[in-house]
């Protein structure tokens, strides 16, 4: 109650409260309140500022801006480490198509990447490859959890578990899209390891599901829409068999924005997906085929019309699958 009253020598240094660990314990008679020193501060700031709105009356309380959880410093660190991480796996993948190119050394396959190419690549290299790998798979497992927060939550967190604040968790998807992150991750793909690469493609999905906060979901959208390399990305990847399914499910989960689907038909890359429907491989060749089931289904007042424009070159091709 004095603090109520105006006890302007606890205020002046707000930080020293928060110094003072112990939990402070008020009493008013035979009943007692144990309480953190920041929440009595926040409590006493409310109040001061209910009634000074409401009554033209009391003092002033200033009250400490909220502390950084845990959650959200490990959000900002996976950000951050996951550019570092990506920045080493382009300076790696440089080297090793720099030897090729060379004719340095022998090629050698790496049984640890099951990628259907042959990799001139020191053991050195390759324990370094698996280290960064495995870091990505750490950092996007907590980028996972932020995004299933802010789409509503598909995972119950603990019970003692802190949930960041929605405003933190857009602001750290902001900075995701604006490195660039996902499509570089995306480029990346055949030097990952496979539990990895589950894990890019799962963010990537994710960054589309239904339910996220429309600030990002527009963001995300245009990001993809104007990006200059990521459907001729999604569609080359099928030319690997290691990779190719998840290609296809990320070009998919475009298909539920129509504003992605206009962008991918402009591209020009359906044709080159109707050639991967006829690949020998099985795996391939299906999953391109529901690729394009998807993209000319999913919005037809955008594929009708790009159908008829390019009607005799699309069907030319189409047919021959049939």
């Amino acid at each position: 109650a004095s603090l109520r009253r105006g006890r302007p020598a606890l205020f002046q240094r707000p930080c020293a409260l928060l110094e003072y660990e112990m939990p402070l314990t008020l009493s008013v008679g035979a009943v007692s309140l144990g309480m953190r020193p920041q929440d009595l501060i926040r409590r006493l700031h409310k109040s001061s500022y209910d009634n000074h709105h409401d009554n033209g009356t009391g003092a002033q309380i200033w009250c400490l801006p909220h502390r950084k959880t845990s959650k959200q410093l490990e959000g900002k660190d996976a950000v951050k480490k996951l550019e570092s991480d990506v920045e080493e796996l382009i300076v790696t993948q440089e080297n090793i198509d720099c030897k090729m190119s060379s004719g340095e050394a022998n090629p050698v396959f790496c049984p640890s990447q099951p990628v259907a190419v042959t990799r001139t690549i020191s053991d050195a290299e390759q324990k370094h490859v698996h280290e960064v790998s495995e870091d990505v798979h750490k950092q996007l497992h907590t980028i996972l959890g932020l995004i299933r927060e802010l789409s509503g939550g598909r995972d119950e967190p603990k019970p003692c578990q802190k949930r960041m604040r929605s405003e933190d968790a857009v602001e750290l998807l902001e900075h995701l899209i604006a490195a660039d992150l996902p499509v570089q991750l995306l480029a990346q793909l055949p030097v990952l390891e496979f539990e990895t690469r589950k894990d890019v493609m799962n963010v990537c999905c994710a960054l589309l599901w239904p339910g996220m906060p429309q600030q990002i979901d527009k963001q995300v959208v245009e990001y993809l829409r104007h990006h200059h390399t990521v459907f001729k990305l999604l569609v080359d990847g099928h030319a690997n068999e290691a990779t190719a399914l998840h290609y296809g499910v990320v070009l998919r989960s475009c298909a539920r924005h129509q504003e992605l689907v206009s962008a991918f038909l402009a591209s020009g890359q359906m044709f080159e997906l109707v050639r991967f429907a006829k690949h020998p491989s099985i795996d391939i060749s299906s999953d391109a085929f529901y690729t394009i089931h998807e993209m000319l289904l999913a919005h037809k007042e955008v594929s009708a019309p790009w159908l008829e424009a390019n009607f005799e070159e699309f069907f030319s091709l189409y047919n021959t699958l049939l």
